[in-house]
């Protein structure tokens, strides 16, 4: 009797491991949590965001021209009357670098008429620099120690200034890619899954095969044809320059430019955010 319950008990015990060894295999073995499920479940990851900081003096100019309106009477006025016009109405002092635009034949006595309405300070000195430069001269503008400053745009193109863009959660955030440090390859970053490459909608299984340094290109190009797109050294243009180097993104170009690009950023960073939320 004793040996009929040895028998049965050793028979249970193999069943039991019998039964373990196939849920190692189909990665469920007991008292392990479920992988694939875990995958399914995860967090989301943390919103992008991009920010451009710039002087609080600036900042406060930059909102008086957005925020003050004034109306415009559809009139013929000299260049330095719709100056003072909009000086006046923000309270902020306008300094219109005279002798460069004299160089290239505008004065400050030229007239011309805009159009009638109401409109922001900004898009109305936008429309006066625009109309008192006609079309063969780009006149333009910037924010400087609680001052406006007036100009030629070939002018301000050259007060530039560099900024260093985290480009890479654009990837990471949407493609569960990690860092691989031991890839002796050019490009120490790749998907966990793939080799290094991102899957991007396509071939004969739905997928094409991108790498990442294209796919950093195409970001580049993004920026070009978006922001400023005559500005840029690669198309002709006079100062701004873009390099791409291990996922940062190091610009040079003016203030007005860098935020541009971070709102851009931002617009595709919030689609990317948009998109986690819905497939999550």
């Amino acid at each position: 009797m004793h040996n009929k319950l040895n028998a049965v008990v050793w028979a249970c015990i193999l069943s039991l491991a019998a039964v373990g060894c196939q849920c190692v295999h189909c990665g469920k073995q007991t008292g392990q949590p479920d992988v694939e499920q875990e995958a399914v479940t995860a967090k989301p990851l943390p919103l992008l965001k991009y920010a451009y900081t710039e002087k609080p003096e600036d900042a406060a100019v930059r909102e008086k021209l957005l925020r003050t309106l004034v109306k415009l009477d559809g009139k013929e006025h000299s260049l330095a009357e719709y100056i003072s016009f909009i000086s006046k109405a923000t309270g902020l002092r306008i300094d219109v670098r005279w002798h460069t635009l004299k160089a290239v034949d505008i004065n400050r006595e030229d007239r011309f008429a805009i159009a009638s309405g109401q409109v922001t300070a900004e898009m109305a000195l936008q429309d006066v620099l625009r109309a008192a430069g006609g079309e063969e001269v780009r006149l333009a503008y910037k924010n400087h120690e609680s001052q406006v400053i007036v100009t030629t745009a070939e002018h301000l193109a050259y007060e530039t200034e560099i900024r260093v863009y985290d480009i890479w959660p654009f990837y990471a955030h949407s493609l569960n890619i990690v860092p691989n440090y031991h890839d002796e390859t050019d490009d120490i970053y790749e998907p966990a899954h793939d080799d290094g490459q991102i899957l991007m909608c396509g071939d004969d299984d739905g997928f094409d095969k991108i790498p990442m340094s294209e796919l950093y290109l195409r970001l580049m190009d993004i920026i070009r044809n978006s922001v400023d797109p005559d500005g840029w050294r690669t198309g002709g243009g006079l100062s701004s320059s873009m390099e791409e180097i291990n996922g940062l993104l190091v610009i040079n170009t003016t203030p007005r430019q860098h935020r541009q690009v971070v709102t851009l950023f931002n617009k595709l960073a919030e689609a990317l955010n948009k998109r986690n939320e819905l497939y999550k």
